[in-house]
């Protein structure tokens, strides 16, 4: 109701409109298009023009959000000696509320590399075992004992900063929402614009979050705090079983293989012409038996004395057949 002076009261329609999105600040980093907004109701806001460019929400983000704030894709970046002091219109979903101008800040840049690959810069030093299962150093695939080597540059401009550099290692499907975190300091050549490992980084003593475990990572400057966004690496660090010295029964006719996590190993045989698509069943004399041992748990196989080799299939790992050899099987043979 609205009563005026002089006047009677008249009822006039009211509507009601959605929250107004609260911005406290809209960040953009120097040699970046992206914003960030930071206050409440922040997914009210349909869309934001800074300058020529549209920036709409990312749904999910490389570089983790804080709470409180959501991170806005643009179409294209505004010249850097404008940018402190341009500002934004924020449009809110449907229209309603009314636009309203925001000023943006601009702040450091943050660090942006990109990984170097060659032949004198492999991203895998392999291990021991990772050899005696067949992987190279070209392989996606990196056994946990083995290192991860990265050289890292300077790309879209960034230069390298004075301070410590250090990198960041997740494993998971989503590096935002990992918990897993690795970190090892980085050498630096500020005139190279590189950074380097000082030592490759091994898993072997860590626990891993499953069998197999996609690689990412990412550089944080250490005295501004800033970080870049999270880069797939590209590689699967997998935990594979190890299978080491092998013995035979009194009789000749079996032969033990000692090892550790044999129980990964979804199935093994001694027939080297075996594929995924033609596995060994229960009863054939080629397929390995988990058996107890003098060692605990080994592999038992039936006459193999004519072959040093395995067909190996890992659980978890579908799309490979590994062939792995065994120490001391031309040994196993039956007495005179």
């Amino acid at each position: 109701e609205v009563v005026q002076f002089g006047d009677r009261k008249s009822r006039l329609p009211a509507r009601i409109l959605p929250y107004r999105a609260k911005v406290t600040a809209l960040e953009r980093h120097a040699l970046e298009s992206d914003v960030l907004a930071s206050g409440q109701h922040l997914e009210r806001i349909g869309s934001i023009r800074v300058g020529a460019s549209v920036c709409l929400p990312i749904a999910k983000p490389l570089q983790a959000a804080l709470p409180g704030t959501v991170r806005f894709s643009c179409t294209a970046a505004e010249p850097s000696a404008d940018a402190q002091s341009l500002h934004a219109r924020i449009f809110h979903v449907d229209d309603e509320p009314a636009a309203m101008e925001v000023p943006v800040t601009k702040l450091a840049a943050r660090p942006h590399l990109e990984l170097v690959r060659g032949r004198n810069n492999p991203v895998t030093v392999l291990s021991t075992k990772a050899v005696h299962w067949g992987l190279s150093v070209d392989d996606t695939w990196v056994t946990e004992d083995s290192g991860i080597a990265l050289t890292l540059k300077a790309v879209r401009g960034y230069q390298l900063e004075r301070g410590d550099y250090v990198l960041q290692v997740k494993l998971g499907d989503d590096p935002v929402g990992e918990s897993f975190m690795k970190a090892l300091p980085l050498m630096a050549d500020l005139k190279r614009g590189e950074l380097r490992t000082r030592i490759p980084l091994v898993f072997s003593a860590l626990q891993l979050p499953g069998i197999l475990n996609p690689v990412w990572f990412r550089v944080l400057h250490a005295p501004s705090g800033l970080a870049g966004d999270w880069q797939a690496l590209h590689r699967s660090i997998v935990k594979l079983p190890t299978l080491g010295a092998s013995s035979c029964d009194p009789k000749g006719s079996t032969l033990f293989v000692q090892g550790e996590n044999l129980d990964l190993i979804d199935w093994a045989s001694s027939d080297v012409t075996r594929t995924l698509a033609r596995p060994p069943r229960p009863g054939d004399k080629d397929l390995a038996k988990l058996a107890a041992c003098a060692q605990g748990l080994c592999l038992a196989l039936d006459k193999t004395g004519v072959t040093a080799r395995l067909a190996v299939k890992v659980q978890w790992i579908d799309d490979r057949l590994f062939g792995v050899n065994i120490e001391g099987a031309d040994s196993c043979k039956k007495p005179d």
